[in-house]
């Protein structure tokens, strides 16, 4: 079993196995709190698989509750079938309310699992992550938490773990509660819809502030003549008060992508709203501009109408939660939601190890549309970058950010270590530095030295092959464009490469890769790597999908040149949050900025600003500073970049990073 885990700095993590009875202790702002429920726990029959969770006892506020599902074959082996299993709270039939689906993953094919082929055996799990923060009001206590299983056979095995990080919500959770679950056959539009997702009024509280609407909607079932639901692409439409106020496709069009590969049955259809071997999608609209506290409002819910005929009724599996909210806690704030590349996590591995730009994911946690965003990231010991983003980001949206290439040279080959961090936002200081900092461990790229070979066997379908090399700036070395190749033809290209890092793409337009078991009409194709000299160095798997995506470097990590917008800091570890006694705003500026300096006794000191060879670009000394002092600063004529601004006084030595744009 493998657990992934992120390190918040600073932080004191507790890790707290609560199998029997809960023990906690005092903690304070991103102190963190493991709670362990189910631990391996064998899924061999459709039944329900309950365990008590023992929660913390509701006195503490947590910025962030996350369930960590790690999925594997059981104690027997795997499944060969695409079951659905859900992961409820079960409140104590006493209170009156229902049950509250925390995720839902669908298993893979994965009979032959255990059998050792294709890199699995009966070790194999899977590790899905999932924010129940929403939840909070409910994660309280002693509380039954469900396993439920659909399938048969041999089975699967699930592990639960709920991370709780102590700090701020980007909102207080006042309550959630359920609009609409269950599943049911789709007979006719008009007999789903009375019978599932009637017309609700819903008192909205006095004090709710914002409220938001959590939809999941999986179809399945397609021996018919439409292919629905499992197989047909469907949309819902959200109403309030009979106005239409949201609404998605419930489908799932990159199942050729999914990190569990491969597997039996058909895994590469795309499907609705979910592939085999991952969590189905959950989709959120936010209600606040047409819901007024204190009133009662109509909601309703309608799936896009269509008949079928055949022998299998579709049917949907559905959880429709209303969650209220306080207001904003936090005007200019956003989250590091993750660290995509380098990364070790399963959900990425497709695109992992990697030698050029990481990848994050950032959300907008504050009341103010993010404009802005200016990181600063590199390896754990070594140089650090300053890197801007540009966009438009509202308010609870997510985006995936992809920076320029730092310095890989300096990394610990035995432990290496990618950090980020959120220095400013809008110009700004972040509203809220505990959600700023994110770290992960990652595996190194291979490394080849000499002339290279790919070696490329397409199948009988090689019109939907293309394939690239490119280089860490993208620029294209050599391609095969989509409907250039022959099929059943062996292709080599030799490649004698300057040191960097390289990305080789083969891409599968009809998702199939290079064999797929129900494609035998397709042929077997291969795809190889080896040096000039003949020796082989990798074989791929060839039932991969829609994608090969694979970097390597020739020589050392050294040789990867750095993005052209990543603005190397310093080598010294100063971390722009550390000193609270000096701040800069805005940051980053013009030139143009406000020092202020806090805490210190009225003194003199020498205020300096050096660029990053130590070449003094403004200095003064300061008269009585002191607690609350302000100094505006205006540098004229400095290049745009990054510089250090240092305080000393009394043979102490403050220091910050400005970046001028």
């Amino acid at each position: 079993m493998k657990f992934y885990f992120y390190v918040f700095k600073p932080l004191c993590v507790f890790l707290i196995l609560c199998l029997l009875s809960p023990q906690f202790s005092l903690a304070a702002e991103g102190d963190t709190t493991n709670i362990y429920v189910h631990d391996a726990v064998d899924m061999v029959w459709n039944e329900n698989y309950n365990q008590m969770g023992y929660f913390p006892d509701g006195s503490k506020s947590y910025r962030k509750i996350t369930m960590f599902y790690t999925l594997g074959c059981s104690s027997n082996g795997c499944s060969d079938w695409d079951y659905t299993t859900q992961v409820f709270l079960v409140p104590d039939p006493s209170d009156g309310t229902q049950n509250l689906e925390l995720g839902r993953v669908i298993t893979p094919y994965g009979g032959y699992m255990a059998d050792g082929a294709n890199g699995f055996d009966n070790s194999w799990s899977h590790t899905y992550a999932f924010d129940v923060t929403d939840f909070a009001p409910r994660l309280m206590d002693s509380v039954q938490v469900r396993a439920f299983y659909d399938g048969w056979s041999d089975g699967f095995s699930i592990s639960l773990r709920f991370e709780f990080i102590e700090g701020t919500p980007p909102r207080d959770i006042i309550a959630i509660d359920n609009l609409y679950r269950g599943r049911d056959n789709y007979n006719t539009p008009v007999s789903f819809d009375i019978s599932n997702f009637p017309f609700k009024d819903v008192s909205i509280p006095a004090n709710a502030e914002q409220t938001k609407v959590r939809i999941s909607i999986t179809g399945h079932g397609f021996d018919n003549n439409t292919g629905c639901a499992e197989f047909c692409e469907r949309s819902y439409a959200f109403k309030v008060n009979g106005f239409e106020v949201g609404s998605a496709l419930m489908w799932r069009g990159d199942c050729g992508l999914n990190p569990i590969y491969p597997q039996g049955g058909t895994w590469i259809y795309n499907r609705a709203d979910w592939c085999p071997g991952d969590k189905s999608n959950l989709h959120e609209h936010e209600l606040t501009p047409f819901l007024t506290p204190g009133t009662d409002a109509q909601l309703d819910l309608n799936i896009q109408n269509y008949t079928w005929s055949g022998d299998q009724a579709p049917y949907y599996i559905y959880d429709v939660q209303l969650v209220h909210y306080g207001a904003m806690n936090f005007n200019r704030d956003v989250e590091l939601v993750d660290i995509l590349s380098p990364s070790m996590q399963d959900p990425y591995s497709r695109h992992n190890p990697i030698c050029g730009n990481p990848k994050i994911k950032v959300r907008n946690t504050g009341a103010t549309t993010a404009t802005s965003i200016t990181f600063t990231y590199g390896v754990e010991g070594g140089a650090s970058c300053a890197y801007t983003w540009f966009g438009t980001l509202p308010t609870f949206e997510e985006a995936e950010i992809e920076l320029p290439t730092p310095s890989w040279a300096d990394l610990d080959p035995t432990n290496p270590v990618f950090e980020v961090s959120i220095s400013a936002v809008n110009g700004s200081a972040d509203d809220y530095a505990w959600n700023n900092t994110l770290s992960s461990a990652f595996e190194v790229t291979p490394k080849y030295n000499g002339p290279i070979v790919w070696e490329l066997l397409t199948n009988n379908q090689a019109n939907e092959n293309s394939y690239t090399l490119t280089d860490s700036e993208g620029s294209l070395i050599m391609e095969r464009a989509e409907g250039s190749l022959s099929p059943s033809t062996q292709y080599s290209d030799t490649f004698n490469l300057d040191p960097g890092c390289y990305t080789f793409r083969l891409w599968d337009s009809g998702g199939q890769g290079l064999y797929w078991w129900n494609n035998q009409g397709a042929g077997v194709g291969s795809l190889r790597l080896k040096y000039a000299t003949g020796q082989p160095i990798k074989t791929f798997q060839t039932d991969f999908g829609s994608e090969v995506y694979y970097q390597f470097t020739i020589g050392d990590l050294e040789a990867v040149p750095q993005g052209g917008d990543c603005m190397i800091v310093a080598t010294e570890d100063i971390d722009i949050t550390r000193d609270n006694k000096l701040s800069i705003s805005p940051n980053p500026n013009n030139g143009h900025f406000t020092l202020r300096i806090n805490g210190l006794q009225q003194q003199e000191a020498d205020f300096t600003v050096v660029d990053l060879l130590g070449k003094v670009i403004y200095q003064e000394r300061l008269n009585t500073i002191g607690d609350g002092y302000n100094k505006e600063i205006i540098l004229k004529d400095v290049a745009k970049g990054v510089y250090l601004v240092q305080l000393r006084y009394d043979e102490e030595l403050l220091s910050k990073k400005v970046v001028i744009q």
